[in-house]
């Protein structure tokens, strides 16, 4: 998240162009794309946050599934 901020600034701005009208409008949709972009890393990262997350809690789940698992084996087992 932290490299993705620090891009922000250089992905949204474009070097100034020259002074004719086909130079303003593509650089003008460079740096939309490049705002455009930015917004949809965030949410990436976020996503991935969300990701994690949920990978943390399965792996939760697995581990105390499986300490039950094995106290009813040693139980069973005497």
């Amino acid at each position: 998240a932290a490299a993705h901020a620090a891009a922000a600034p250089v992905i949204g701005a474009v070097v100034p162009p020259a002074a004719d009208p086909v130079s303003l409008e593509t650089a003008a949709g460079f740096s939309a794309r490049g705002v455009e972009h930015t917004g949809v890393a965030a949410l990436a990262v976020e996503e991935l946050g969300r990701a994690g997350l949920g990978v943390s809690e399965s792996a939760a789940s697995y581990t105390t599934g499986d300490m039950q698992a094995a106290a009813t084996y040693m139980i069973a087992r005497g």
